[in-house]
Formats: structure tokens, C-alpha cells, sequence
């Protein structure tokens, strides 16, 4: 059983995803290491930064671009004062995103940084890039809204959304 709200797919057990889980979600990877697209996207084997924030909200259902540019334009934009655990940090030189983060509180973004270095934490402002936009690509109180609504699947859900979904489940974030 799935609960479903305009397209987020979520575990029936963890309906209402916040930021802060997706956060926590992430801080699992520090050290994954880094790849660049053309070798592969995973959260085993390694990803660069859009690949990993994509990965990362696609366990709880929530599709991202592949990009950072193509995140500029997910969600919804925010302001830095109404930055929360969960929300996207996009970065670049001039007006083009080159680089994406996560926010996880306290001035602190957990990213995928450069081949040896891999998935880290460092401080929001000590990208040495600009900050382009704060994007919030969750909104908690309308998944949460469906809470304990049991759907039957209706239509064809792919394989690998049941399959993130049963993850996120089977690892209880909180």
C-alpha cells in the first residue's frame, strides 16, 4: 500500500516527509564519493552534487531534475530567512548553476562536493560560489494530509518507486 498526493509517493508508514528527514536522510553518505554523471548516478557507488540531491529525495518519492539548473527550477523559491532543513541551495558563477546543496540547519549544507573529497558538510556560505537560489521542493502539510489514506494501486506504479518506497520505509527515518 502506497498513500499518494498529486504524484508524491510516499510509504503508507511515512506519510508526511519533512525536510528535516530528507536532511537525515543524507547525512547517512558522508564520504560517498564522487562521479561525474557520465560514470553513473548511485548512492552506493558514487554521484556528483545534482545526482546526489535527486537520489536523495527520490527515496521519499519526490522527483527532482538531473541538473543544477534543472533544480533552479524545482519547487518553489525561498527566501534565506525562510530556509529550512530539506531545501535545496543552488550555486554558480555569474547567472548559471553549477553546483546544488542540501540545507541541513545551522548554517550547514550537506553536498557532494569534488572527486576525493566526496559528500560532505561545509558552511552554507564557504561554497567559494554565489548563491542563486533557495528552493523548497517539499511541502509537508499536503503529503501529511493523506495520512492513513490507504490507496490501491490504480494505475502502474514503476517497479523502482515501490521499491524506494519499501527502502524508506524499512529504514525508519525520524
Amino acid at each position: 500500500e502506497i498513500t499518494s498526493n498529486k504524484g508524491y509517493y510516499v510509504p503508507a508508514s511515512y506519510s508526511s516527509v519533512t525536510g528535516e528527514a530528507v536532511a537525515n536522510y543524507a547525512l547517512r553518505f558522508l564520504g560517498l564519493p564522487y562521479k561525474r554523471a557520465s560514470q553513473g548516478t548511485s548512492l552506493k557507488a558514487g554521484t556528483d552534487c545534482s545526482g546526489f540531491t535527486m537520489l536523495i529525495y527520490r527515496e521519499f518519492g519526490v522527483s527532482l531534475s538531473r541538473t543544477p539548473g534543472g533544480q533552479m527550477r524545482n519547487g518553489r523559491g525561498v527566501s534565506r530567512k525562510e530556509l529550512q532543513k530539506g531545501d535545496l541551495v543552488i550555486y554558480g558563477r555569474g547567472s548559471s548553476a553549477s553546483h546544488v546543496a542540501l540545507y541541513i540547519g545551522n548554517g550547514k549544507v550537506i553536498h557532494e562536493s569534488t572527486p576525493g573529497q566526496g559528500v560532505k558538510i561545509t558552511g552554507i556560505d564557504n561554497m567559494g560560489m554565489r548563491i542563486l537560489s533557495y528552493r523548497r521542493v517539499i511541502n509537508a502539510k499536503a503529503i501529511a494530509k493523506v495520512e492513513g489514506e490507504k490507496i490501491k494501486e490504480t494505475s502502474k506504479v514503476e517497479a523502482s518507486t515501490q521499491t524506494t518506497t519499501t527502502t524508506v520505509a524499512a529504514n525508519k527515518i525520524v
